[in-house]
């Protein structure tokens, strides 16, 4: 923008008088202003235009990487889930496997806990038997005494009632 003081020194200089260099300076700060704003509207409208541009590109790139992302969300999730499914299978193969191989050790131990069973009541019956037999012995023995200790009590009580004759 020119400075109007200038413009209307330099018309005075050139001998004109100063209501013409004051019609022609205000004729040039019009001009000047009127192309400004012709100037400013159009970089507006330049400048409004740019910004839709950029906005519709950035949409349609917004629009790409959504649809990427979602693309890959989709595949990780079709992934994850078919390994999810191999891993439940491993788990469940892996657990039948523990089952199974808990069941035949659970069987074991009962088939020795019933070996064990059986020769306890064997050892038990047969010790039975013998602390029978040991008592009937004992009991006979016992008798024998008695009946020694009583015989030798009546030939003693025998042999004092002569003696008292």
């Amino acid at each position: 923008m020119v400075d109007s003081l200038q413009v209307f020194e330099i018309l005075k200089s050139g001998n004109l008088p100063d209501a013409h260099a004051r019609a022609m300076t205000l004729a040039i700060q019009k001009a000047e202003s009127d192309v400004a704003l012709d100037v400013k509207t159009v970089l507006e409208r330049q400048l409004t235009a740019f910004e839709e541009r950029m906005e519709a590109r950035m949409e349609a790139r917004f629009d790409a990487f959504e649809s990427r992302v979602e693309a890959r969300f989709v595949a990780f999730e079709s992934r994850s889930e078919v390994r999810f499914a191999a891993f439940a299978a491993n788990v469940e193969s892996r657990f039948a496997a523990f089952e199974t191989k808990t069941a035949a050790q659970f069987k074991a131990v009962d088939t020795r806990f019933d070996a064990v069973e059986a020769r306890f009541d064997h050892n038990l019956t047969v010790s039975v038997e013998k602390m029978n037999t040991k008592l009937a012995e004992t009991k006979t023995e016992i008798l024998r005494w008695n009946f020694a200790f009583w015989v030798a009590q009546l030939a003693a009580v025998a042999g004092l009632f002569k003696l008292m004759k």
